[in-house]
């Protein structure tokens, strides 16, 4: 068995307790793996799948923010970007709220004043920024 492992997809169950997410994984030309996580909070589910996306694609984090970025500019009722290289452009609309929901991860920042609703928003970008399928659990079929 190889143990480079090829990610296919994402599938989220985050509207329903407990809220988990699946990562679906090519181990071998006739093996996949489906990993199951069960995160304490919003930030730990968008880190932990930062860190795989990330992992598989060093680019992961630049091409998210750009996609962010993008949609941000295309929408008028957004009022926040999700990431961005600079914490000051987070939070447009609202800058007092940047010291206080503002995390950095690896070399950029994360909006944490966020649901689970937005969370499932931005996992749907961070698989089309990788590239990966995304889905709800209940779509996966063995």
């Amino acid at each position: 068995m190889t143990t480079n492992k090829k990610l296919l997809g994402i599938y989220t169950a985050l509207f329903r307790s407990p809220r988990r997410f699946a990562i679906h994984a090519q181990c071998g030309s006739r093996h996949e793996s489906y990993n199951i996580y069960w995160p304490k909070s919003i930030k730990d589910c968008l880190f932990a799948l930062f860190g795989f996306l990330s992992a598989n694609n060093p680019k992961f984090l630049a091409d998210l923010e750009k996609l962010d970025d993008t949609e941000f500019l295309g929408r008028k009722h957004r009022s926040r970007r999700y990431i961005a290289k600079e914490k000051d452009v987070l939070y447009i609309e609202s800058p007092h709220l940047t010291d206080k929901y503002a995390e950095k991860y690896d070399q950029y920042w994360l909006a944490t004043n966020i649901g689970w609703k937005e969370a499932r928003t931005i996992i749907r970008m961070a698989c089309k920024a990788a590239g990966l399928k995304y889905g709800p659990l209940s779509t996966i079929k063995f």
